[in-house]
């Protein structure tokens, strides 16, 4: 159902992964007790993992209706609550705005709301996020080797090299996760994944730094995946996709001398060492394993 893609650089195949049964594997974290950011008062009608499908009845299903004071204000970046007056165009570009998912079609319940392609959350309405449908991100997954004083490659237990990844602490929710964010109307993806990396974890730094990450995110990319993420903000009408695209900084000169630094919404920014039990913000862990394989079992040195 969400399509894994490894699209590297010269140095590397390209592979197409497929996540099988994602109704589960992909669809936990938006179906927890209470919905996100509401300090557990908005909490979600049970969702077992049998009656996720939208075609198996669940006839006592009644999702609780929430969506947040601050997106019904109709800030820029949110939709209109009313429908019936707004005209979106589902399932495609619209005025800037990208309603289109990487799953395909989506469906409209009765009342004409977009339908989360993957199932049920317990949650109706647009929660805390702004656009009806999917909402779409980019996820920055900058990666280096780990090296010693002398600038030769550190292997772990396995006898294999350490892949770091610069990850920012999120301040909502103090889970440790990919410096992303979202697309801005008539933004090109690659704009925004160069945005938000230098806005999460680049403050503060010098023009010559910049540009010398801007030069970076111009000239390398492997695309890691696009597709729906299990967000704790989605709700049965609106839902989080993402496009994550990896920069690898081979020899590692690229970072060598610069020192990152946290802003925006992020608390924290630090390189990590990479594994695959680690923990992260909503999908996140998932693009870490995909990353693993195409760095260590590839042999993308």
């Amino acid at each position: 159902m969400c399509h894994i893609v490894a699209q590297a650089t010269a140095r590397t195949a390209t592979a197409v992964r497929m996540l099988a049964n994602t109704s589960g594997m992909s669809h936990a974290k938006c179906r927890s007790e209470f919905y996100a950011r509401t300090n557990n008062t908005v909490r979600r009608f049970p969702v077992p993992l049998g009656k996720v499908n939208w075609e198996v009845p669940y006839p006592e299903y009644k999702p609780t209706h929430y969506t947040s004071e601050h997106v019904l204000k109709s800030p820029p970046w949110a939709d209109k609550e009313d429908l019936a007056s707004a005209g979106y165009n589902w399932n495609d570009m619209d005025n800037g705005v990208n309603r289109r998912s990487y799953l395909g079609q989506y469906k409209l319940d009765d009342e004409g709301h977009p339908l989360n392609p993957i199932g049920r959350t317990g949650v109706q309405g647009r929660g805390c996020l702004g656009r009806w449908g999917p909402n779409h991100a980019a996820d920055p997954i900058v990666t280096k080797w780990k090296r010693d004083s002398q600038g030769h490659q550190v292997l772990g237990p396995d006898d294999l090299p350490i892949l770091q990844c610069v990850l920012i602490l999120r301040g909502d929710c103090n889970e440790w996760a990919l410096p992303g964010g979202m697309v801005d109307p008539g933004e090109n993806v690659s704009k925004t994944l160069q945005r938000e990396f230098l806005e999460e974890a680049m403050d503060s730094c010098s023009e010559e730094e910049i540009s010398k990450i801007k030069h970076f995110f111009e000239s390398e990319g492997a695309e890691i995946y696009k597709g729906y993420v299990d967000d704790p903000r989605n709700t049965d009408n609106s839902w989080m996709e993402t496009y994550a695209m990896n920069f690898h900084d081979h020899d590692g000169s690229v970072f060598e001398k610069i020192q990152l630094q946290f802003g925006d919404d992020a608390v924290g920014v630090k390189w990590k060492d990479l594994t695959k039990d680690l923990k992260l913000y909503a999908s996140h862990s998932e693009f870490i394993d995909i990353l693993l394989d195409l760095h260590i079992n590839s042999k993308y040195l």
